[in-house]
């Protein structure tokens, strides 16, 4: 099922879970939404935003209307592909809190239907690292890559003639 990409117009294929895909048909205005969280520890609070018009108010949290594109991940065999956010620089507050922080902020990106987005059953995208971020007068954009967890050693998961005798 499709999505539709309120920024740039143009249509956004992407795979739906069932229980959303129901409630799309079921609606009497289907509009997807993309709620985007970005937080980071030395953050105050995290930063809510909606690709909407408006605010928004889901789950008793109110995101803000801000323009915004993510270009999901093309699959690669063998590899997790890299998503890119791209955000409208519409006030100096979203630079100004990103370069406040010295390590990479955590995105995460939800999609739910505009109509009732707290009965929708939601869909994630995941939580990202943003980095690296560039920006200009007009817009910041950055890659959103999983943390790197593939490549982290896990002693318990190492095969030694200790832990794994029959493998020597």
């Amino acid at each position: 099922m499709d999505a539709h990409d309120n920024r740039r117009g143009g249509p956004v294929s992407i795979a739906i879970a069932p229980a959303l895909q129901a409630a799309i048909l079921a609606s009497q205005s289907p509009v997807v939404l993309e709620f985007l969280t970005i937080e980071h520890p030395e953050l105050a609070t995290p930063l809510y935003r909606v690709n909407n018009p408006t605010s928004i108010v889901k789950g008793g949290i109110t995101y803000l209307p801000w323009g915004f594109k993510v270009d999901r991940p093309v699959d690669k065999d063998g590899e997790l592909g890299d998503a890119a956010l791209t955000i409208d620089v519409v006030d100096l507050s979203l630079i100004i809190a990103i370069r406040s922080v010295d390590t990479p902020v955590l995105v995460t990106i939800d999609i739910a239907l505009a109509d009732d987005p707290d009965a929708t059953p939601e869909l994630s995208l995941g939580k990202f690292e943003w980095r690296p971020i560039t920006y200009t007068d007009l817009i910041m954009s950055g890659t959103l890559a999983y943390k790197d967890r593939l490549n982290v050693s896990v002693p318990a998961l190492e095969i030694t003639p200790v832990n794994v005798p029959g493998s020597f």
